[in-house]
């Protein structure tokens, strides 16, 4: 029987904004668009027991979407995972947080974005979801700005590994897996690991066209045998950059954004490396560390160290005046 639907538009019954409010679990349903779509059996009976021995700590996000045989239905935002453990335990109604914008399961690429960052902070999202995000925000770049627009996949890569909370070097791997074929997509995540296709391999596969992956990945497989995955990567990379060549695509061709991605990330690096060396040490605590590391050093390798140390501070000392002219020259413009 069909079921009668009244537009999100005519009755919107969560008036007064954000609420909290227990609804029957069939008023709650899966949102269309969820990134996730593969959920672990053993993670989401833990979660049951956990749900049912100290009941549910974080309350999911809906938001009101229509109205169904006369109650309203709401499409979860955040909180899948604790919405099924709560059908493993048989439970007829949920506690949820009830947001106060109407969603009707339209496509929204940022919505997508923040159920995906909400997602990885509990569990992991599989090498295929990941890549089915990509390849949405990348289509809605194209979509707002036009496929030709300069920095486009630049943008797209910033809000993926924004969301994720990773760096570019992370999305860059996952923008070329966007051009993996799905069923090669699909072995990423085997869990058998003889089957399972190697991610460094699967990038190198991305970069040729659809008909030349399977029988590259054919042609690598006895190396594998011989020398193992590395050896079948370094195979596959060759045969990869062949095929580019021969047909004429020898790659993007290097463009100054690209030494000024390198130049920024090189300091960034730097200073990561810095706070990752001093940790969260305390001052005195940091300096008895540095003692005792010194003291096990002889006289030439305390030489060494401090040569590199000072020539690193000079080259810095340097390009941080550089900059400082370069910024009071930009400011002096709009004074």
């Amino acid at each position: 029987m069909k079921k009668n639907r009244v537009s999100a538009t005519v009755i919107t019954p969560q008036q007064g904004g954000r609420r909290v409010t227990e609804l029957k679990m069939s008023q709650v349903r899966f949102d269309p668009n969820q990134p996730r779509k593969t959920f672990d059996a053993t993670a989401l009976n833990e979660l049951a027991e956990s749900i049912k021995s100290q009941e549910l700590q974080q309350l999911p996000t809906v938001n009101f979407a229509f109205v169904e045989d006369g109650e309203p239905v709401y499409y979860i935002k955040a909180g899948e995972r604790r919405y099924r453990a709560h059908e493993l335990l048989r439970r007829e109604t949920i506690w949820v947080i009830v947001e106060p914008e109407i969603y009707t399961g339209q496509y929204d690429p940022t919505r997508v974005l923040a159920q995906a960052a909400e997602n990885s902070s509990r569990e992991p999202h599989t090498h295929a979801e990941i890549i089915s995000v990509m390849q949405m925000v990348i289509a809605e770049e194209k979509l707002k700005r036009g496929e030709k627009f300069y920095g486009l996949y630049e943008i797209a890569l910033g809000r993926v590994a924004t969301a994720f909370g990773k760096g570019r070097a992370w999305a860059l791997n996952y923008r070329v897996l966007v051009d993996l074929h799905p069923e090669l997509v699909e072995l990423l995540d085997k869990t058998d690991e003889s089957e399972r296709l190697n991610f460094a391999i699967a990038c190198s596969l991305a970069r040729v066209p659809y008909a030349n992956q399977f029988k590259l990945l054919e042609q690598a497989k006895p190396l594998k045998e011989k020398g193992g995955a590395k050896l079948m990567l370094r195979f596959i990379t060759r045969q990869a950059e062949a095929l580019r060549l021969s047909a004429g695509r020898s790659g993007r061709p290097r463009v100054h954004s690209d030494d000024k991605v390198v130049f920024l990330n090189t300091a960034r690096g730097f200073r990561r490396l810095a706070l990752h060396f001093v940790a969260e040490r305390k001052s005195t605590e940091h300096r008895q560390y540095v003692e005792r590391i010194l003291g096990q050093m002889s006289a030439i390798e305390v030489d060494r160290l401090l040569a590199d140390i000072n020539e690193a501070m000079v080259t810095f000392r340097e390009l941080a005046e550089q900059a400082k002219s370069r910024r009071d020259s930009l400011y002096q413009k709009f004074k």
